[in-house]
């Protein structure tokens, strides 16, 4: 039972420790350099974000990125 606890426990900081790296690693500059222009290529427009983040524990199993002031220039222009 010991031995099952201690293996659960390091698996468990394990993944702790990889979603704070991801965090870490994935920073705001990182993803807008990554994630904008594929968005604006399938819009067919240039796109802005004020932020963006990489959400791990919202979309739990599944990675995720939220963005936070999204916008499309001209399309509030149009009628």
């Amino acid at each position: 039972m010991k031995r099952f606890i201690i293996i659960t426990g390091t698996i468990l900081l394990f993944v702790i420790l990889l979603f704070v790296a991801l965090n870490l690693y994935f920073t705001d500059e990182r993803l807008k350099k990554m994630i904008l222009p594929r968005v604006g290529e399938a819009v067919g427009r240039e796109v802005e974000a004020d932020h963006l983040s990489l959400t791990l524990f919202r979309t739990f199993p599944n990675a995720g990125i939220q963005i936070d002031g999204f916008l499309i220039p001209g399309e509030a222009d149009e009628p």
